[in-house]
Protein backbone atom coordinates (compact mmCIF):
# COMPACT_ATOMS: atom_id res chain seq x y z
CA UNK A 1 0.00 0.00 0.00
CA UNK A 2 1.28 3.45 -0.87
CA UNK A 3 0.69 7.06 0.10
CA UNK A 4 1.17 10.26 -1.88
CA UNK A 5 1.08 13.89 -0.73
CA UNK A 6 1.32 16.45 -3.52
CA UNK A 7 0.81 20.08 -4.36
CA UNK A 8 0.25 21.76 -7.71
CA UNK A 9 0.66 25.44 -8.55
CA UNK A 10 -0.19 26.99 -11.89
CA UNK A 11 -2.54 29.10 -13.95
CA UNK A 12 -5.98 28.61 -15.42
CA UNK A 13 -5.95 29.43 -19.14
CA UNK A 14 -9.47 30.37 -20.19
CA UNK A 15 -12.22 28.33 -18.59
CA UNK A 16 -11.05 24.88 -19.62
CA UNK A 17 -7.27 24.45 -19.40
CA UNK A 18 -4.93 24.39 -16.37
CA UNK A 19 -1.14 24.13 -16.56
CA UNK A 20 1.28 24.19 -13.66
CA UNK A 21 4.00 22.44 -11.75
CA UNK A 22 3.49 19.65 -9.22
CA UNK A 23 5.68 18.45 -6.37
CA UNK A 24 5.05 15.25 -4.47
CA UNK A 25 6.23 12.86 -1.81
CA UNK A 26 5.38 9.25 -2.59
CA UNK A 27 5.95 6.24 -0.36
CA UNK A 28 5.36 2.58 -1.16
CA UNK A 29 6.48 -0.13 1.30
CA UNK A 30 10.07 0.89 2.16
CA UNK A 31 10.55 3.10 -0.95
CA UNK A 32 10.14 6.87 -0.74
CA UNK A 33 10.55 9.39 -3.53
CA UNK A 34 10.48 13.13 -4.05
CA UNK A 35 9.46 14.28 -7.51
CA UNK A 36 8.14 17.19 -9.52
CA UNK A 37 7.07 18.01 -13.02
CA UNK A 38 4.38 19.41 -15.28
CA UNK A 39 0.69 19.20 -14.34
CA UNK A 40 -1.98 19.73 -17.01
CA UNK A 41 -5.76 19.40 -16.82
CA UNK A 42 -8.65 19.95 -19.21
CA UNK A 43 -12.04 20.78 -17.66
CA UNK A 44 -15.34 19.95 -19.38
CA UNK A 45 -18.49 22.07 -18.79
CA UNK A 46 -16.52 25.15 -17.67
CA UNK A 47 -19.58 27.23 -16.72
CA UNK A 48 -21.00 24.56 -14.39
CA UNK A 49 -20.40 24.14 -10.66
CA UNK A 50 -19.57 20.46 -11.30
CA UNK A 51 -16.76 20.08 -13.86
CA UNK A 52 -15.35 16.72 -14.96
CA UNK A 53 -11.68 16.79 -15.96
CA UNK A 54 -8.88 14.73 -17.46
CA UNK A 55 -5.24 15.45 -16.88
CA UNK A 56 -1.65 14.29 -17.05
CA UNK A 57 1.29 14.78 -14.71
CA UNK A 58 4.76 13.93 -15.98
CA UNK A 59 8.12 14.51 -14.36
CA UNK A 60 11.02 13.05 -12.50
CA UNK A 61 12.67 12.87 -9.13
CA UNK A 62 14.79 10.74 -6.89
CA UNK A 63 14.27 7.66 -4.73
CA UNK A 64 15.57 8.74 -1.33
CA UNK A 65 16.86 5.41 -0.02
CA UNK A 66 18.83 4.39 -3.11
CA UNK A 67 19.30 7.84 -4.64
CA UNK A 68 18.10 6.45 -8.00
CA UNK A 69 16.55 8.85 -10.49
CA UNK A 70 12.93 8.08 -11.37
CA UNK A 71 10.54 9.07 -14.11
CA UNK A 72 6.82 9.29 -13.40
CA UNK A 73 3.81 9.61 -15.65
CA UNK A 74 0.35 9.89 -14.12
CA UNK A 75 -2.82 10.17 -16.22
CA UNK A 76 -5.85 11.18 -14.16
CA UNK A 77 -9.54 11.91 -14.33
CA UNK A 78 -12.10 13.20 -11.90
CA UNK A 79 -14.64 15.82 -10.97
CA UNK A 80 -14.15 19.33 -9.56
CA UNK A 81 -16.85 21.01 -7.45
CA UNK A 82 -16.94 24.82 -7.20
CA UNK A 83 -18.03 26.20 -3.83
CA UNK A 84 -17.70 29.97 -4.23
CA UNK A 85 -13.94 30.65 -4.04
CA UNK A 86 -12.93 27.08 -3.13
CA UNK A 87 -12.79 24.08 -5.46
CA UNK A 88 -12.94 20.52 -4.23
CA UNK A 89 -11.86 17.71 -6.52
CA UNK A 90 -11.77 13.95 -6.43
CA UNK A 91 -10.79 11.34 -8.93
CA UNK A 92 -8.43 8.55 -9.90
CA UNK A 93 -4.79 8.82 -10.87
CA UNK A 94 -2.77 6.04 -12.46
CA UNK A 95 0.86 6.18 -11.40
CA UNK A 96 3.93 4.52 -12.87
CA UNK A 97 6.80 4.66 -10.37
CA UNK A 98 9.34 2.21 -8.97
CA UNK A 99 8.85 -0.09 -11.99
CA UNK A 100 5.24 -0.67 -10.90
CA UNK A 101 1.86 0.58 -11.99
CA UNK A 102 -0.60 1.75 -9.35
CA UNK A 103 -3.96 3.37 -9.01
CA UNK A 104 -4.35 6.26 -6.57
CA UNK A 105 -7.50 7.82 -5.20
CA UNK A 106 -7.06 11.58 -5.47
CA UNK A 107 -8.64 14.33 -3.30
CA UNK A 108 -7.82 18.02 -3.71
CA UNK A 109 -8.63 21.52 -2.52
CA UNK A 110 -8.07 24.56 -4.76
CA UNK A 111 -8.18 28.28 -4.07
Amino acid sequence: MGFEASTSHGVQIGDCFYVGAYFNLYTYDSDTSLSGGVDTRYFFCPSSQIRPYVGLQAGGGVRIRWKDPIFSIMPMGGVSFSLRKINLSMGLKSAYMFETMGLLLHFGIGF
